[in-house]
């Protein structure tokens, strides 16, 4: 089995107009949502041991606030194909993934995420995924499981839809919880 977790950038700032998209740096909304993230993942034990990141700094600045929080051992591959590249440049990518990686986070940008999101689920009436058709905001993520042996095998309508957060999610949680 191999799990694939798909991740849109945290919020980023338009705080300086003249600044290349590439430049653009996390808002506090989005310094904020980067951890609590990271800290859901590890709270429902999702293990990653490879990630594939964009070159652009809004991605790689959640990272590096992520990173304090996943546990083990784990390879980080930056590249640029995450930024410029559309959801099927995601999938090409993601087939050659290093194959002794079971779990990757992928860190990257809309539409792309989303559409592959989208591509690579099964068609279910699970409220993960309806909920990311409707919108896959900033810092969201979702969880896909595979019954594949290589990321080589991979593809459209392989995957289940195991999960799929918002940080406003969170925040509900942590309300429910408490109230």
């Amino acid at each position: 089995m191999r799990r694939l977790i798909l991740m849109r950038h945290a919020k980023s700032s338009w705080a300086k107009p003249g600044l290349a998209d590439f430049e653009r740096p996390l808002n506090d909304r989005g310094r904020d949502a980067a951890p609590r993230m990271a800290a859901y993942l590890a709270a429902k034990g999702y293990d990653i041991d490879c990630i594939l990141c964009s070159g652009a700094r809004r991605t790689r600045e959640t990272l590096a606030l992520m990173l304090p929080r996943i546990a083990g051992e784990y390879t980080i591959i930056v590249s640029r194909a995450f930024y410029d590249g559309e959801w099927a440049d995601y999938l090409v990518n993601l087939r050659a993934a290093p194959a002794v990686a079971k779990t990757i986070l992928v860190i990257g940008h809309n539409p792309a995420i989303q559409e592959l999101a989208l591509t690579l689920g099964r068609d279910s009436a699970a409220a993960a995924a309806r909920d990311m058709t409707e919108k896959y905001p900033t810092a969201a993520l979702a969880v896909f499981d595979f019954d594949v042996e290589d990321w080589a095998d991979i593809g459209p309508g392989k995957g289940i839809v195991a999960d799929f957060r918002r940080p406003r999610d969170l925040a509900a949680d942590v309300a429910a919880r408490t109230g």
